[in-house]
């Protein structure tokens, strides 16, 4: 009887093993490996081989017994991610960058309620960013560039503790989201290649521990507010590329490289029967040798299609250019125009670029600059005839 005792005890211990949390984690790492085609992974050591913890899967970390990190970088997954994510409830750290991981983001990704960062860049993922990702209270950086997500949530502000909110390069429309700005502890906004439109909200000002600025390349529109600059750690940054209006303020840093332009469109006194605009380009280290050229959409930037400013043009230092001033020919047809800029030599960190810089640096419409014409009273209607035979009053 004493040796049936051993067993005994085990198998009252299998339910309890089957249920266990870890055991519910390892069942989510093998949803994930089934969902995402694992077998034609780049890396899939010791996957599905015992638990990951004492086979060493690869991507997977454990402390404590505890499955802490998943980095699976550049790995060749293709298809979604499951719901049953949600169940690796220890995780810290879920890398899935550089992958063909496509579809919504999973709502299992909800219940990572210890997670402190989540990567998923360069993926196939598309639509609206959740609601619930703001109850990611402990998320410290999150990066989804390099997507097809369309909007931020306003729950946005519920993640305290993030640093680091990064969705470069997708497709997000509307304007940029309010909640943002309540972001205390935000140090880089990463927002370049949207489709953002509208002005800065004036809630940014509380971001004072912003480092990291990057706007370029998107709709924006209206004035870039004066507290932008003036934000204490704020070191880099990027606004170019989008439809400013004047005056555009002045940093204290370069703004931005390749080239490090802003511009923005002013009304200039009226020299016919109607005003001007003034193109006014904000930058680091502008020469007289630069040339500028306002071109259609379809045109080519080269040598032959821009203008060399005057000099009196610049303003800045005898140091340091830092604005140029280019008059648009008047009676420019209203339209859709790019702003050209080529450069015979440009230097960064002592290290020369080609020979040539020749860029698009962004977008304007002209949406009425030639004058209107006089209005004209519409031709008098036909005659209508009463019952006693006189013409009535021309209607107008």
């Amino acid at each position: 009887m004493q040796f049936l005792l051993p067993w005994l005890v085990l198998l009252l211990q299998l339910p309890v093993l089957a249920t266990s949390p870890l055991a519910a984690e390892i069942q989510a790492l093998k949803d994930l490996y089934h969902a995402t085609n694992g077998e034609q992974w780049k890396k899939n050591d010791g996957w599905l081989a015992e638990d990951p913890c004492s086979a060493h899967w690869h991507g997977v970390t454990c402390t404590d017994g505890e499955i802490r990190k998943l980095k699976l970088i550049n790995n060749r997954m293709t298809g979604t991610i499951p719901e049953t994510i949600g169940d690796l409830s220890n995780l810290r750290e879920l890398s899935l960058t550089g992958n063909h991981i496509s579809g919504t983001l999973s709502e299992g990704i909800r219940r990572l309620k210890k997670m402190r960062l989540f990567s998923a860049s360069k993926n196939m993922m598309a639509g609206d960013l959740p609601d619930w990702l703001g109850e990611l209270s402990t998320l410290k950086e999150i990066n989804l560039s390099y997507n097809n997500f369309i909007s931020i949530p306003h729950t946005v502000g519920g993640m305290q503790n993030l640093s680091e909110l990064n969705v470069y390069s997708n497709r997000l429309v509307g304007t940029l989201v309010e909640e943002i700005g309540s972001l205390r502890n935000l140090k880089h906004l990463y927002l370049i290649n949207n489709q953002l439109t509208g002005p800065i909200p004036d809630s940014f000002a509380g971001l004072h521990k912003l480092e990291r600025l990057a706007l370029a390349d998107n709709r924006l529109s209206g004035v870039i507010p004066a507290f932008i600059p003036d934000i204490p750690n704020l070191n880099y940054v990027s606004t170019g590329q989008n439809q400013w209006q004047c005056p555009l303020p002045v940093f204290k840093y370069r703004q931005q490289r390749d080239p490090p332009l802003t511009f923005c469109l002013e009304k200039v006194p009226p020299t016919a029967a109607h005003e001007s605009l003034q193109l006014v380009v904000r930058g680091y280290n502008l020469s007289v040798h630069d040339k500028w050229g306002i071109i259609p959409p379809n045109g080519k930037c080269n040598k032959t299609t821009v203008a060399q400013p005057a000099a009196p043009g610049l303003e800045g230092n005898s140091t340091h250019k830092t604005a140029v001033r280019i008059r648009l020919p008047d009676g420019l047809a209203a339209g859709r125009y790019y702003v050209c800029y080529w450069r015979s030599s440009c230097w960064y960190r002592n290290w020369p670029f080609p020979s040539t810089l020749h860029i698009k640096i962004g977008a304007f419409e002209v949406l009425d600059q030639l004058p209107r014409p006089p209005a004209q009273a519409p031709p008098p209607a036909a005659p209508e005839h009463s019952s006693s035979g006189t013409s009535a009053e021309p209607r107008t």
